[in-house]
């Protein structure tokens, strides 16, 4: 099976003021980190009314970026229908969306019975340039069998990242007190009053997605599917068997490594 094609969403980002955003963020992060040096060197005492407006600055080009983040209706849960929509920066890697530690994600109200939200990416071409260290997941989709033994019922949907792919898994349970999951490309996933991590390797990823949706342990939804309709029929399914990197990718600098 080729490589999964995923229409575009028409709830897409204004490209032109992201790009002078992030422009702007990189920049301003390059002068504080100047600044910086000198006043630790200290041969800048007078430069830390410029640090404090720089500071500003980046704060307001932060709250605006995480303001141009399109919300996509990503997953529906197939135990309560209600559907799982959530800011997600699909113009390409290189906001900090995709920032692997820490990401700039703003709040989002998640479905009571969402567990995790995880995800995977297959490169459309080569990645784009940022500083910034991107894990987005291995190259196609997967199911952390911990997590459905466990109880939990996982969902499979996919929508486009720039030129790429991105595979979006999660993960539903009326009730669940294990250990969850890392959000999708974050080193993190949050509860209550705060945040927590997994570490997991390529040994915790189950990429034969076969038996999971034969005993009914995963559901799927449509490439480009507006409606979030669930299937659980394994003929019909497009995510079984793509080819592609099965281990998580790392990229920096606009490098796969």
């Amino acid at each position: 099976m080729g490589r999964l094609e995923v229409r575009v969403d028409a709830n897409a980002p204004d490209l032109a003021r992201r790009t002078t955003v992030l422009a702007e963020l990189t920049s301003t992060a390059a002068s504080l980190h100047d600044i910086d040096q000198r006043l630790i060197d200290g041969a800048a005492t007078d430069l830390i009314e410029d640090e404090r407006a720089l500071f500003r600055r980046s704060g307001e080009l932060a709250r605006e970026y995480l303001a141009l983040l399109p919300r996509i209706a990503l997953s529906r849960c197939p135990l309560t229908q209600a559907a799982v929509v959530a800011p997600v920066d699909t113009a390409g890697l290189d906001g900090p969306w995709w920032r692997y530690d820490p990401p700039l994600r703003p709040p989002w109200e998640r479905p009571s019975t969402l567990v995790a939200l995880t995800g995977a990416l297959a490169l459309g071409g080569a990645p784009e340039h940022t500083d910034d260290l991107v894990r987005p997941g291995p190259a196609v989709p997967y199911v952390i069998p911990r997590l459905v033994d466990d109880g939990c019922v996982a969902v499979l949907s996919s929508l486009p990242i720039g030129a790429h792919t991105g595979y979006v898994i999660a993960y539903f349970a009326e009730r669940f007190d294990a250990p969850r999951a890392n959000d999708w490309g974050a080193n993190q996933y949050p509860v209550d009053g705060g945040w927590d991590e997994v570490i997991e390797d390529a040994s915790a990823f189950d990429f034969d997605l076969r038996p999971y949706v034969e005993r009914g342990q995963l559901r799927w939804i449509a490439p480009g599917d507006q409606d979030l309709a669930l299937h659980d029929d394994v003929e019909g399914c497009p995510y079984v068997d793509l080819p592609g990197l099965r281990a998580p990718q790392r990229i920096e600098g606009g490098q796969l490594w």
